[in-house]
């Protein structure tokens, strides 16, 4: 029995069970289906039988005898008494038809063919006692009546009767039949019902007594492991489910002894390391302050640099739109310079037609001296004029020649100025562009140093955060090391081979492996790359190209 399963046991004490409750129920069926056929005959072949029987009857003796006696005695219209024989005659045709359609016993077909023939007879007669009604024979009528009628219709009575008796014998005989079989049911019932719970009880206490036996000794063990006691010896003798059970629950005791065994251990670790990184969150705590308060000196530094870079980026600003200017000036003024020369030019060449003028003025003054001085006397007048007009026109002439090297040496010295001012107009729109380049290095050095005063910001926030998140680890590694003291002194309330409570050793800490530490990342900045390659600028590389005066 020990080595039988408890879903096995079980199943045989449902079944001894269902099979005696099956057993009972087929055997009260069967004899149910044969008391429902006894009244199944009853009821079809005898109790229906009986009312057929029953109204044939009471067509012929009251319907047919009757109504013929009263229409001899002139009670009832001979139409109208007509008219209930043939009613009659059809209502026993069909009685007969369905009475003889059921089943019959020997004795009962052999007079139910006696009383058929009489029937067939004494349909002849009623056929001649209508022929008497048609033709109102009363006389006939009336012989008919005291003595055809009573001889044809009496033994149809008769057997009618003999009939309706053999029904009620027959439904005696099936009601005895089925009291007998409702005795013999009830015995063999008892019998039945005895055997299969003396059956049935036997084996359910044999099953009981075996799963109690085993729960029993489950028990006592589970009992034993809820007091913390891991020496329980556990002898696993059946082979069932309860059997499997108590198998592991012995290997759960030795997985419980080595789990107990490595959670005692890991909490003096536990203990140990929280110890030490209580520690060294303190010491990062405080280095984390340093940091900060070296951070915010940086930042303030920044903050200062900052300022000054914005001020040269609006200095350079300045400076750019003053050499634009100065670059525009300039080719104004070499512009005016080269109007200036042209003037000059014109000038020189007018000043050469006056020349030209006073040369001719002088030729023609020497002309009119020499017609004067033919003239004599006469033209001693005019030959003074025109000594006169020929010193104006030396005069002239000079001054003309004087003029026009004047005029030459300023269209020299105003070409020189031009060309020296062509010269100059590049250089200072080189110098505009140098200076616009250094507005832009300026501007995105002011950009830079925004972005890194924006860093050291953010590292002061990522420090000061730092910071306190050390004090949480310290407090935290506190509160381990506090659970870790509580996890041992649960454990503490098993028991081992020894009988006594489980101690668990402190490790050293110098036994442990010092636990890593995870420094806080601070998210990478954005990398500033300039748009520009800078300026690079040599002051004296263009003084070559400069006259001094």
């Amino acid at each position: 029995m020990n080595n039988i399963k408890i879903s096995t046991k079980l199943f045989v004490m449902v079944f001894l069970t269902s099979f005696t409750l099956v057993a009972i129920g087929l055997y009260g069926l069967n004899n149910l289906s044969n008391v429902n056929g006894s009244l199944e005959t009853v009821f079809k072949d005898r109790v229906v039988c009986l009312k057929q029987l029953t109204l044939i009857d009471e067509m012929y003796a009251i319907n047919i005898e009757g109504v013929t006696q009263k229409m001899k005695d002139g009670v009832i219209d001979l139409k109208a008494g007509k008219r209930k024989i043939i009613r009659a005659q059809e209502e026993i045709d069909a009685n007969w038809k369905a009475y003889t359609a059921t089943y019959a016993t020997p004795e009962e077909k052999k007079l139910s063919a006696q009383t058929e023939e009489l029937m067939r007879n004494s349909d002849e007669s009623l056929e001649s006692l209508q022929s008497i009604i048609d033709k109102e024979d009363k006389v006939a009528l009336s012989a008919f009546a005291q003595n055809e009628l009573s001889q044809k219709i009496d033994p149809i009575i008769s057997n009618i009767n003999a009939l309706i008796d053999l029904q009620v014998a027959v439904s005696k005989e099936e009601y005895d039949k089925g009291q007998e079989i409702y005795s013999d049911a009830k015995v063999h019932s008892y019998i039945i019902i005895l055997f299969g719970i003396a059956i049935s009880l036997s084996i359910s206490l044999l099953i009981v007594y075996s799963i109690k036996k085993a729960i029993l000794n489950a028990t006592t063990v589970v009992s034993k492991l809820a007091e913390g006691d891991l020496t329980v010896d556990i002898n696993v003798a059946n082979n069932d489910e309860i059997g499997f059970l108590l198998e592991d629950l012995k290997g759960m005791i030795n997985k419980f002894k080595n789990v107990i065994s490595y959670v005692s251990s890991a909490s003096d670790n536990i203990v140990a390391a929280s110890q030490e990184l209580s520690s060294s969150s303190q010491q990062m705590s405080e280095g984390a302050t340093e940091q900060a308060a070296a951070t915010e000196q940086v930042s303030s530094s920044m903050e200062e640099m900052v300022a000054s870079v914005q001020q040269n980026t609006n200095n350079a600003h300045q400076t750019e739109k003053i050499a634009i200017k100065a670059s525009a000036d300039a080719q104004d003024g070499s512009v005016a310079v080269n109007e200036a020369v042209s003037s000059m030019k014109l000038i020189a060449e007018k000043i050469t037609i006056i020349s030209d003028i006073a040369r001719q003025t002088n030729i023609l003054a020497l002309n009119a001296a020499v017609e004067a001085a033919r003239a004599g006397d006469q033209g001693r007048g005019f030959a003074v004029v025109a000594a006169e007009v020929r010193k104006l026109a030396e005069k002239s002439q000079v001054a003309a020649t004087e003029i026009n090297e004047l005029s030459k040496s300023s269209v020299t010295i105003a070409e020189k100025s031009g060309r020296l001012l062509g010269e100059i107009v590049p250089n200072i729109q080189h110098t505009a562009k140098l200076v616009e380049e250094i507005n832009a290095s300026s501007s995105e050095q002011n950009l830079g140093a925004g972005q890194i005063n924006s860093a050291l910001q953010q590292l002061n926030q990522v420090t000061q955060q730092n910071a306190a998140t050390s004090e949480e680890m310290a407090a935290s590694a506190e509160e381990l090391s506090s659970q870790a003291d509580q996890l041992k002194e649960i454990i503490s309330f098993f028991r081992f081979e020894n009988g006594s409570k489980y101690k668990a050793s402190i490790a050293q800490p110098n036994s442990l492996t010092r636990p890593r530490r995870n420094t806080a990342k601070v998210s990478h900045l954005p990398k500033y790359k300039s748009s520009s390659n800078g300026v690079s600028l040599n002051m004296d590389s263009l003084d070559a190209d400069y006259e001094k005066f």
